[in-house]
């Protein structure tokens, strides 16, 4: 019996504030019960305010949170502005870059006679065609990542046409081209430490810090690749192909 009573006196309890609550939503103008019935749900807003926490201002928070959302105009507006900025960057470097190439080729007959007064002509011209051998290798290696990077970037504007949001891919592919970057400038610093060493009065020591170089070289080539990679595996992932 005293069990039955507890029961009745919290039923009448919550019969009570679900009254209220009622009486609470259909009082409020008419535009407001009904933007909240069409945001949240009557019983969303009927659980909220029993709570406590259903005030106006939370109900207006509720309304209002899709007003960031972009619409597919808007974001494939942003991947185009982002994409030209990324392309005039991407061949102002390619400019530079080759400007460099030029430069250091053109000092070719100046270093290997520079290393024949340390060396002899005939190791001077093996070292010079070595390293002007592997200079070469690393150029085109760099060249592939930049045109797998424009690749992927065209690939990407197709996914924006069919209304793919791909914002954090084009920032993942960003970063990437910034590898790419990375690794083509460590290439350049290695030519530019071998240059040194020629003119070094100790080669043979001199050498030893464009070994170094060159290894840093290829760590940045991995970390390039590797970046680029990453970014198909997630463009699988949103394409669903």
């Amino acid at each position: 019996m005293k069990t039955d009573k507890v029961y009745s006196y919290k039923l009448a309890v919550v019969s009570g504030i679900a009254a209220v609550s009622v009486l609470f939503l259909f009082s409020s103008p008419v535009k407001a019960r009904s933007a909240e019935f069409s945001s949240v749900g009557f019983k969303e807003n009927l659980l909220n305010i029993v709570r406590g926490i259903g005030t106006p201002a939370a109900v207006n928070d509720a309304i209002n949170s899709g007003a960031g959302v972009k619409t597919q105009e808007e974001r494939k507006a942003d991947f185009e502005a982002k994409r030209q900025e990324s392309l005039q960057k991407t061949q102002e470097l390619r400019t530079q870059i080759q400007q460099k190439r030029d430069d250091f080729k053109q000092k070719e007959t100046a270093r290997r006679e520079e290393l024949k007064k340390q060396l002899g002509e005939q190791r001077a011209a093996n070292i010079e065609r070595f390293f002007q051998r592997m200079s070469a290798n690393f150029e085109s290696a760099a060249d592939r990542l930049g045109g797998l990077a424009d690749r992927l970037e065209t690939y990407l504007s197709r996914l924006a046409d069919e209304g793919k949001d791909i914002s954090v891919l084009q920032d993942n592919l960003e970063q990437a081209r910034v590898k790419v970057a990375v690794a083509k400038q460590s290439l350049e610093n290695s030519k530019n430490d071998y240059a040194k060493a020629v003119e070094s009065d100790d080669f043979k020591t001199a050498f030893q810090n464009v070994r170094s170089s060159v290894e840093g070289v290829k760590i940045k080539m991995r970390e390039a690749r590797q970046a680029l990679v990453d970014v198909i595996s997630s463009i699988k992932g949103v394409s669903g192909r």
